[in-house]
């Protein structure tokens, strides 16, 4: 039997993208997630430089809350949300074609 590092959590890994290719100035968003605890982890593993925003669902409207810059390699990446409904957009802003995977970890409560 594993244990909890938090007692009443359990953690939830969610693959976004794997090897994703995006090609000079190309832009996606990846699918919308909802946190119940207001925190997001994120892994991020490029071959070059992106950038990864975080946009948080407010009514109607999707509004971008944080955002950072990755380079080659792996970036963690933690955001403190302010609404449970989130997602990323990731965009190339190189000249040359990046291929990135994208893991997010959420705690979610023990039913």
């Amino acid at each position: 039997m594993q244990e909890n590092a938090v007692p009443g959590l359990k953690p939830r890994l969610y693959h976004l993208a794997c090897e994703l290719a995006l090609h000079p100035g190309e832009e996606k968003i990846l699918p919308e997630l909802r946190s119940q605890l207001l925190n997001a982890n994120f892994r991020i593993k490029t071959d070059g430089k992106l950038i990864l925003t975080l946009e948080e669902n407010l009514g109607e409207n999707w509004v971008a809350t944080d955002k950072t810059a990755c380079h080659e390699g792996v970036t963690m990446w933690q955001c403190l949300l302010q609404q449970p409904r989130f997602r990323t957009r990731v965009k190339n802003p190189t000249e040359k074609e990046v291929h990135l995977s994208l893991d997010a970890l959420l705690l979610e409560r023990e039913e």
